[in-house]
């Protein structure tokens, strides 16, 4: 991957295909360009968003993954998994986000194929706006 812009674009989602949730699944590493920076360097490992900046994101702040959920911008759901993510390392993850109609909708993070972190949330980010791309915007760390 290019170090300066790490992206994949998708072709616009008219609808986020909610049912009962969606999963995101994918192998990772973290290649910091230095180990000065590691602590400030907050590369993305998703971020499913709108134009109006609506949608979902996974970044990480040191060694913590950061899960968002935006309603509207500057209003959303956040949650901290807090497990040691390494440096030059290679991991699977999987998010998993349960969409809950009578009750509080989940997430669950799984790292290694171990429960990592489980939260319930206030979710659902309901809009008619277009999903437009899955982006990595941070050039600090790269993601293997």
């Amino acid at each position: 991957m290019d170090d300066d812009k790490q992206e994949w674009m998708l072709p616009p989602l008219a609808r986020w295909p909610y049912e009962n949730g969606f999963t995101f699944t994918t192998w990772f590493r973290l290649d910091p360009i230095n180990s000065v920076n590691i602590e400030r360097e907050k590369p993305y490992l998703y971020c499913f968003k709108t134009s109006k900046g609506v949608g979902y994101t996974a970044h990480f702040v040191g060694n913590c993954l950061v899960l968002t959920s935006m309603k509207v911008r500057g209003k959303g759901f956040q949650h901290c998994v807090k497990y040691e993510f390494q440096p030059r390392r290679w991991y699977a993850i999987a998010v998993v986000y349960i969409y809950n109609r009578w009750t509080k909708s989940e997430i669950k993070c799984l790292v290694n194929g171990q429960l990592a972190s489980s939260t319930e949330m206030a979710w659902f980010v309901s809009t008619n706006d277009l999903f437009i791309s899955l982006l990595n915007p941070g050039p600090s760390t790269r993601l293997s």
